[in-house]
């Protein structure tokens, strides 16, 4: 009977981490972490989850794993230091403007393609991150 239970207990662990609403609570929690080494007083808001949502969208396509994006985010400092700020208006205050700045970066393209946002917003990130839109 003990053996059961454990069992079950165990199983019971790994639905909750295969569970991919779980998932992405997970990763925002560490984008979060990530994201106040630029914003240290951020503080998550319930009402930034539907673009928090839209976002997370392109995670579904293509997977980021934490890994690359805060190698992504070390080699990089200087320049999201320099575009994470209230002037570059309400994405750049939110934690999922680094996973934006990863795919800008490695799959321009897949961005174009996928962004979930108006295409304002995308030229705001483009001329934030210093990348020039479209190809020449």
């Amino acid at each position: 009977a003990l053996m059961e239970s454990t069992d079950e207990y165990f199983c019971r662990i790994f639905d909750m981490m295969t569970d991919p609403e779980r998932k992405y609570s997970n990763y925002l929690n560490e984008l979060i972490q990530r994201f106040k080494r630029f914003a240290p007083n951020y503080t998550y808001d319930a009402s930034q989850s539907d673009l928090i949502d839209s976002i997370f969208s392109l995670l579904k396509e293509k997977d980021v794993h934490l890994e690359e994006l805060t190698t992504f985010i070390s080699k990089n400092e200087n320049l999201l230091k320099g575009a994470i700020n209230s002037t570059n208006g309400f994405l750049f205050q939110q934690p999922t403007i680094l996973l934006i700045a990863y795919y800008l970066e490695h799959w321009d393209e897949f961005l174009e393609r996928n962004w979930p946002l108006s295409s304002d917003a995308l030229d705001d990130v483009y001329q934030s991150l210093g990348v020039s839109r479209g190809h020449y």
